[in-house]
Parts: structure tokens; sequence; C-alpha cells
């Protein structure tokens, strides 16, 4: 489930009205990746963007990437065509943590994939990678600590807020196809 924008056009750490104490429903929120294309599907930038995280998502799969989860964050998740300082009223791209568990291949056939450049030119993703298969070390939590830290607040206005998650497991054909049929209608 996603929740709806806050006042700042940024999704809420924890969901409105639900106690903070008592386990509450909070970021990341667990998404399907139908949820994600119904939500943010918006306009032709947004869509566009979107084809390419899926095409992202399929071609870590074909590469062996398969287990694991992803944080989404960035401008994609917020509300910016709200925003009158931004120059460009779309998102450029989606930012994405991809927290994998490694194919039985060599890195070298996969890296590319979490090149921020390469990633960003191919696909509209932010890319970023962390293996899992790994002992967890002082420096391991200071990155996953880094990134929760900085994705929980807004760029402009350090507002706190939140983000997605998405297990690579998912299916993602049901929403593809339902993005091919909002894209051929012109959204």
């Amino acid at each position: 489930m996603i929740p709806e924008w806050n006042k700042y056009g940024v999704l809420p750490p924890i969901l409105p009205g639900v106690d903070a104490r008592s386990r509450p429903i909070r970021s990341p929120y667990k998404v399907s990746p139908l949820e994600l294309v119904d939500r943010f599907a918006t306009s032709p930038t947004r869509s566009e963007i979107l084809q390419g995280f899926f095409n992202y998502r399929a071609d870590l799969n074909s590469l062996g990437i398969e287990r694991g989860f992803q944080w989404i964050n960035g401008s994609f998740v917020e509300n910016v065509e709200i925003d009158e300082d931004r120059e460009s009223q779309s998102p450029g791209d989606i930012d994405v943590v991809t927290f994998y568990y490694p194919p039985n291949t060599h890195i070298s056939a996969y890296s590319h994939m979490f090149d921020r450049k390469r990633a960003k030119a191919a696909y509209h993703v932010d890319a970023f990678g962390f293996q899992l298969d790994h002992p967890l070390t002082p420096v391991h939590v200071r990155i996953i600590s880094y990134w929760y830290s900085m994705w929980s607040y807004s760029r402009k206005d350090f507002q706190p807020k939140g983000f997605l998650r998405m297990d690579l497991e998912e299916e993602d054909t049901i929403a593809q196809q339902t993005l091919e049929d909002i894209m051929s209608e012109g959204v």
C-alpha cells in the first residue's frame, strides 16, 4: 500500500493515524509492481521512467539477480509536479538500491548494472547495489544507515519522508502490460 502524499508532497514516513508505538505501518512501504504503476504512471515522463525501471528489473533477472529487494525513492516518489521551484515539473529518474543475493557468476558479469551513469542512460534508474550474501560488518551497517537516513528526508526542505520497497521475486508482467496500455492511451 502506498500512502497519499502529505502537504509537503512526500510520502509520510509513518502511515498517518497509526499509533507509532505499536507496530506502525511505516517506510519503506512494501509495494507490488502493479501498485507502482497504478500510483505513479500519471504522465508520459513518469511512464517512461517506469518502463525503464521494469526493463532494469528484467535485465537483473536475466543476469541471475532474482532474489532480494529494492528500495525505491527519489523525486519519482514525490509530488514534484506541484513544486514551483523545480525547473522541470517531472522527475528525471527513479532512485533504486538493489539488495541482492549474487548469482553464481563472476561479479564482472553483472556489475555494470550498478554503474550509475550507465543505468541512468539505459534505464532512467539511479542504481546502487548491495550484496546480501556476506557477513554484516560495521562498514555494511554504515552503508545501509546512510541510505536509510538520506532517503528519510526530502532534499529540498528536509521534511521527513517515506520511500518504497519491492521484492525482486515479484512478477512484473501484469504491471508492464498495464503500463503499456497506459502509454498507448497517451497518459
